[in-house]
């Protein structure tokens, strides 16, 4: 292995010891030494490949939170082919596999929930970084789904109400096998909630037209 292979590999432990570590003790609860020795590394890696533990958190959160970036990335480049609803659909597809892929890494799940209920010094970086865009994203496909238009309360509150959902299966993926012993949370399983939830929000927007536009006419 050249010397390139061996830093990109202690680099790698680092930031999935560092995932462990964050996700069960939170920020401020896990030490450098405590990173470097799961990780198998020595204490000044921290310094050499991250800057500081800081930075090593920044790391960490973004390859949590990013996990599924390239599904957003393609749907914004395809938005113009697909109708809204198609784009509404795609969207909560990206969402829940970057909650619950079953091939992502365990701890990616625990730090996220860690930070929503407990939010650490990354927050605003986390928001600029990634929430934000995805939010944008889905206010648009939200705003060309209603019928007549509306404004930007009522467009936002529905975003939220969709993200909403798909974040409750990602904070009770847990106790899920217990509630709902039947879904398996695998790539069938994402798909089954990925048709619910998308199903459910337009059933929901389809309402809200029709009672509108009643109101209207």
């Amino acid at each position: 292995m050249s010397c390139q292979d061996t830093e990109k590999s202690t680099r790698w432990r680092l930031l999935n010891a560092a995932g462990e570590c964050f996700a069960a003790n939170g920020y401020h609860g896990a030490s450098v030494r405590d990173i470097s020795q799961v990780a198998d590394a020595n204490v000044a890696a921290v310094n050499y490949h991250f800057g500081d533990k800081y930075k090593l958190y920044e790391a960490v959160l973004l390859e949590a939170i990013g996990y599924a970036e390239y599904r957003f990335s393609e749907l914004r480049d395809r938005a113009d082919t697909l109708e809204a609803s198609q784009r509404l659909g795609e969207f909560v597809r990206a969402l829940l596999t970057g909650a619950l892929d079953p091939d992502r890494p365990e701890w990616h799940c625990r730090l996220l929930c860690r930070e929503i209920v407990n939010p650490g010094p990354m927050l605003n970086t986390l928001f600029n970084e990634t929430i934000s865009g995805r939010l944008s994203l889905l206010r648009g496909i939200v705003s060309d789904l209603l019928s007549p238009p509306g404004g930007e309360k009522e467009i936002s509150l529905i975003a939220l109400s969709i993200v909403g959902q798909g974040l409750f299966y990602m904070r009770s993926r847990e106790m899920l096998p217990q509630t709902i012993p039947w879904l398996e949370l695998d790539h069938d399983g994402i798909e089954t909630l990925t048709a619910h939830i998308a199903e459910f929000s337009l059933s929901a927007i389809e309402a809200r037209n029709r009672r509108l536009g009643e109101q209207n006419g």
